[in-house]
């Protein structure tokens, strides 16, 4: 058997499968492959008539498609010569089919996305009205029916948070995360949740995932600064706020911080000889002065870059 024989046959018995599982739209396809093969390739004899009964065989089993017969009920069939007519016949009503599946999809899709968002409608108005329960039930409806949905963890967390469910938010936005650690608006959400909760050990844990898998950013050094001074972690704090300064002098948050730590690092007296705005890639002078003491510099919590 020759290598184009062998190729066109192996096309027409993709089809006749396809057939056998009434997928018509690959039935059409490999039909359609097939007589492209016969048309171009050069197969002649005892195999091109071989090839023509396989091939009457498939159509056969084409026109035998419940589908097939209501949109062509007179079906198709093969005569030598008319080759080029068959494939032709086979190429529009597998485009046709195509664009029609893909329109129903699309419709289907559509009116599914709408009740997703008349969920979240829904739910939006219990937040309003200060019906937490109700809006749990309708958020988690949601996530069990469209599961398929990209970005709907996340999407339900956010909600939660905005509508000050804080506690709710929690295991949509780390389940969120598992899905896209790069986030920053996930990761963002989850603080918040934290601090909303009054979780202040875990929203400090949050902010250095952020920074490990999201990368660092003025709002999270802000917020490790704001959250270690909270547990008066003031090495942390300053180092934290410091940061910040580094690239913007003019924040007031981190001026405050940083004048508020320097005292408790260095004492009263050296904190006094420079401005919350110093450059922080030079050593302070309490720095200086801890290192001949032999006290080193102020702990400061370490951070993934």
């Amino acid at each position: 058997m020759s290598i184009e024989a062998k190729y066109i046959r192996e096309d027409i018995a993709r089809a006749k499968v396809a057939a056998g599982k009434n997928n018509l739209l690959r039935t059409l396809l490999f039909l359609r492959d097939a007589m492209d093969g016969l048309i171009n390739k050069q197969v002649f004899g005892s195999e091109r008539f071989e090839i023509e009964a396989l091939l009457n065989e498939a159509l056969k089993a084409l026109n035998n498609m419940s589908t097939m017969q209501k949109v062509l009920p007179a079906g198709l069939s093969f005569r030598r010569g008319q080759e080029k007519q068959l494939y032709n016949k086979l190429t529009f009503l597998h485009a046709k089919l195509k664009k029609a599946i893909e329109n129903t999809k699309l419709k289907k899709e559509r009116q599914r996305m709408a009740i997703l968002d008349k969920y979240f409608a829904e739910a939006d108005v219990f937040i309003k009205e200060n019906k937490g329960i109700e809006a749990r039930k309708v958020f988690r409806r949601a996530s069990e029916e469209f599961k398929d949905v990209p970005h709907l963890l996340a999407d339900i967390g956010l909600r939660l948070v905005q509508g000050g469910l804080f506690a709710e938010a929690e295991d949509y936005l780390v389940r969120a995360l598992e899905e896209n650690r790069a986030e920053k608006e996930i990761h963002h959400a989850l603080i918040a949740s934290y601090e909303g909760t009054g979780e202040t050990e875990k929203a400090e844990e949050a902010v250095n995932e952020a920074m490990k898998y999201a990368g660092t950013s003025e709002f999270l050094f802000l917020k490790l600064a704001s959250l270690t001074l909270r547990r008066a972690d003031w090495g942390a704090a300053l180092d934290a706020a410091g940061r910040v300064l580094k690239n913007n002098p003019e924040n007031a948050e981190a001026k405050e911080i940083y004048e508020r730590c320097a005292p408790k690092v260095f004492g009263k007296k050296e904190a006094a000889a420079f401005s919350a705005g110093a450059s922080t890639d030079k050593e302070q002078p309490a720095a200086k002065d801890n290192k001949k003491k032999g006290k080193g510099k102020p702990k400061a919590i370490q951070v993934s870059f």
